[in-house]
């Protein structure tokens, strides 16, 4: 395992070092970038329920079969799961 890790951080520091070759790129842009994910980190069940129906919306032509998610949230309880069930 430390063999792995070994290789992978010696291919991130070559490519971190290979982006900072750049003069438009800094040290706070690919920081920004590598942490971005944070930001996007499913904070409630109600979160993961809407990412969902917004990937299933998002297939080739379910926005026209499935409304836009945001008027789903009446019938799907301000989607809260365990409110879905009970209904």
């Amino acid at each position: 395992m430390t063999n792995k890790v070994t290789v992978y951080r010696k291919i991130f520091d070559e490519a971190h070092g290979y982006l900072l070759s750049f003069d438009l790129i800094d040290e706070n842009m690919l920081d920004k970038h590598i942490n971005s994910w944070k930001e996007c980190k499913i904070q409630s069940v109600q979160d993961l329920l809407w990412g969902m129906l917004e990937s299933v919306s998002n297939k080739q032509a379910m926005p026209h079969t499935i409304a836009p998610i945001e008027k789903l949230r009446p019938f799907l309880e301000d989607f809260s799961p365990p409110q879905i069930i009970e209904k």
